[in-house]
């Protein structure tokens, strides 16, 4: 798979320029104005070299071509009229000293031709080419449409999971962006169309082309494509919304299209968090994750898969509710579906909630939210009866969990078992588990409360919260806060282990059955 390289910054191409130049100048040769411009393979957009239009102080104007690798060959270099672009019937205006077969500085006087102020704002570009003037190495615009180096974007160009190409999004210093599409094989017998859709890849809508792009025609080599844009588009980041689509045609049987890329505000920043899958009050146990991605325009792409061997074999609507699982919410945005049986990973876009409000990466993991996998393939679906579910945000678990096994003291449950956890959340609130067998009579209710103290039969200890109530069916019971105090006042999780020092587990009575001291 080809790699991109990585372009140097123009300070960068400067030191490098500098240090093989200027120490064999005279002193009235020193430049005393440069603009230097990055120099890029018309193939690929890599830089390859720098120009450099220097203004001496004996009042000449050199214009100084370095390449980063020596020519293969005799190398011509040339200025043309123009915007650089696909374009290459366009007539050079001015022949500069070429390159030479092993060297890489190509240096020529142009002061009886041009002052270094016309040079600075002349409507031009420069081409290094080989052969002939179509055969083009390099190539850079200069004066008033010279690159901005340092905002240049590159994006990969996959096809069916193989880089294919590679597009390149590159600034003025005034005037409209450039986009260059450049495959790395083309074949002789297809043209690819190329344009820039509304929309993400994931979900853009195929139909609505919002800029058209110069493509690549059939039935010649030519692998590459450029195209100025519109005054518009500055910058890659005023594409806020948009996707870059290639088709390959005539198309191969069954080819949806070849190729999708996101671009501009829907690059991925490279910001995500993800989340485990569980199934509550069950005893299968599932593996699957949730995962946020944040991209550029602050939205947020979602991908989940389910893992392992419990693979759900019905098609299952996916949610993003507004508040932890337990506590249930509003089903505030669908995240598609996950296909009965399937092992591959699922991607859902969020821009928005169903409500039309908007929503950011940033308002969601600073939120508290669920995602649930519902038994049910109704994206509207609101219901208790889930598959898996995820709290994320600020509903997700920190590290900080108690552990304790519940010791049965009353003789009619001394064959129980029962284990405790209890889980700090990112917003302060509380997850509690009880796992243990099943109880023997239907009617049987027991409360879990929370004591002051490591001493379960002081009367001096202080209740400090009520817990849960437990049936014959608490096997993987669940509950979250708030958790209220006996005055009937908000208590938080940390608040809860400062003061609590063990459970309780009584009957209906008010008998005491079982206890569990908390770890310090």
């Amino acid at each position: 798979m080809k790699s991109i390289k990585i372009l140097f910054t123009l300070i960068s191409a400067f030191i490098f320029f500098g240090c093989s130049q200027d120490e064999n100048l005279t002193p009235d040769q020193a430049p005393v104005e440069s603009q230097i411009n990055s120099l890029f393979s018309f193939t690929d957009f890599t830089k390859n070299g720098v120009v450099d239009i220097a203004k001496n102080e004996d009042g000449s104007v050199n214009i100084i071509v370095e390449l980063s690798q020596p020519a293969s060959e005799h190398y011509e270099v040339k200025l043309y009229e123009g915007m650089l672009d696909a374009d290459l019937e366009v007539q050079s205006i001015l022949d500069l000293s070429p390159i030479e077969s092993g060297h890489t500085i190509s240096s020529t006087d142009v002061s009886n031709t041009y002052s270094y102020e016309e040079l600075m704002s002349a409507n031009i570009h420069l081409r290094v080419t080989q052969n002939n003037d179509h055969d083009v190495k390099s190539a850079t615009d200069l004066g008033a449409n010279a690159f901005k180096a340092s905002e240049i974007k590159t994006y990969p160009i996959v096809s069916n999971g193989d880089e294919v190409g590679t597009s390149a999004f590159i600034p003025r210093e005034n005037g409209p962006m450039m986009v260059g599409v450049s495959l790395y094989y083309k074949d002789f017998e297809y043209g690819y169309e190329i344009d820039i859709y509304s929309g993400t890849a994931l979900e853009g809508n195929n139909e609505n082309v919002l800029i058209d792009l110069i493509d690549i025609n059939e039935r010649t080599s030519k692998s590459n494509s450029y195209t100025n844009l519109d005054e518009g588009y500055a910058l890659p980041i005023d594409i806020e919304d948009g996707y870059l689509r290639i088709d390959r045609v005539p198309t191969h049987q069954g080819e949806e299209y070849y190729s999708k890329t996101d671009i501009g505000g829907n690059e991925l920043t490279g910001r995500s968090i993800s989340y485990d899958f569980d199934r509550p009050g069950s005893e299968d146990r599932i593996n699957g994750w949730v995962k946020l991605e944040e991209r550029v325009n602050g939205n947020t792409l979602f991908s989940y898969q389910m893992t392992g061997e419990v693979i759900p074999s019905s098609t299952y609507a996916v949610n993003l509710n507004d508040n932890n699982y337990i506590l249930h919410g509003e089903n505030v945005a669908s995240l598609g579906k996950f296909p009965a049986n399937f092992e591959g990973v699922t991607y859902a876009d969020v821009k928005g909630l169903k409500d039309g409000s908007a929503i950011s990466y940033d308002q969601i993991i600073e939120g508290t939210y669920s995602v649930r996998m519902n038994k049910s393939n109704d994206p509207d679906y609101n219901g208790k009866e889930v598959y898996a579910v995820s709290d994320i945000g600020q509903a997700a678990l920190t590290d900080t969990m108690y552990e304790a096994d519940i010791t049965f003291t009353h003789p009619d449950f001394m064959n129980e078992n029962m284990n405790v956890k209890i889980y700090k959340r990112l917003n302060g609130f509380t997850l509690l588990e009880v796992e243990g067998s099943d109880y023997a009579d239907d009617n049987i209710f027991h409360d879990l409360e929370l004591y002051t103290g490591k001493d379960h039969e002081s009367q001096s200890s202080s209740k400090v919260a009520y817990m849960i109530s437990i049936d014959r069916y608490y096997h993987g019971y669940r509950e979250t806060s708030p958790y209220e105090d006996p005055n009937n006042k908000e208590i938080t999780f940390d608040e809860m282990m400062e003061q609590g020092g063990h459970y309780r587990l009584l009957d209906s009575d008010g008998e005491e059955i079982g206890y569990a001291v908390l770890p310090n």
